[in-house]
């Protein structure tokens, strides 16, 4: 049981995968901008050898 007020919104996705909308009236300050999405990758600067 709820015993105090909730907020927040539900999503149902009826395709096959959910996919960012697109930026439409809220332009340059966009929510849904990919590079906000992207996933961290590491970068090595070391030199390796082959052993």
């Amino acid at each position: 049981a709820v015993d105090q007020p909730s907020r927040g919104y539900v999503l149902e996705v009826f395709d096959n995968h959910f996919c960012l909308p697109s930026l439409g009236p809220i332009g340059a300050n966009g929510l849904a901008n990919p590079r906000d999405f992207e996933t961290p990758a590491g970068h090595n600067n070391r030199n390796f050898f082959l052993v």
